[in-house]
C-alpha cells in the first residue's frame, strides 16, 4: 500500500491520540471488553473474513484475543507499550471518523489497514510469543 508522506504523518498523529484513549480504557475492564466486542462486530459486519483480506480479519481476531487475555490477567507476558499499541490500533479500526472516513468507498479503510500493519510489525515477536503460549496451553 502506497500512501503519501503527509498522509502517513497525519495518520500517525491521529493514532497517537488513540493510544492515549487506549491507556485510559485499559484501566476499565468493562469498557475495554465493550470496545473489543464492538471491534469484533465491525469486522464481522464488513465480511472481511472472506476473500483476499482474510489475513486482516485473522489478525484482528488475534489482536482482540491478546487484549482479552491481558485484561483477564490470563496472559501478561507482553510489554505494556505493546498492549497499548495493539488496543489503540483496534480502537482506530473501530472509529468511523479517523483520517479517512470509513464510509468513503474504496479508500475508507486504507488508513485503518496502514495502522494495523504498522502495529502488527511493531509487535510481531510479542504476537509470536502469544501464539506459542496459546498452543502450549
Amino acid at each position: 500500500m502506497h500512501i503519501g508522506q503527509n498522509l502517513k504523518e497525519k495518520i500517525i498523529a491521529k493514532f497517537n491520540t488513540f493510544q492515549d484513549e487506549a491507556k485510559r480504557t485499559l484501566l476499565n475492564h468493562d469498557a475495554t471488553q465493550e470496545r473489543l466486542n464492538a471491534v469484533f462486530a465491525k469486522a464481522e459486519k464488513l465480511n472481511i473474513n472472506t476473500g483476499p483480506i482474510n489475513k486482516v480479519y485473522q489478525d484482528i481476531l488475534l489482536l482482540i484475543q491478546i487484549v482479552k487475555a491481558y485484561i483477564t490477567k490470563e496472559y501478561r507476558d507482553i510489554p505494556t507499550g505493546s498492549i497499548i499499541a495493539i488496543f489503540a490500533a483496534l480502537i482506530y479500526f473501530l472509529s468511523p471518523i479517523d483520517i479517512l472516513f470509513d464510509y468513503i468507498p474504496g479508500v475508507g479503510y486504507v488508513d485503518d489497514m496502514f495502522v494495523l500493519g504498522l502495529v502488527l510489525k511493531q509487535v510481531d515477536s510479542d504476537l509470536q510469543n502469544f501464539r506459542n503460549w496459546l498452543n502450549n496451553r
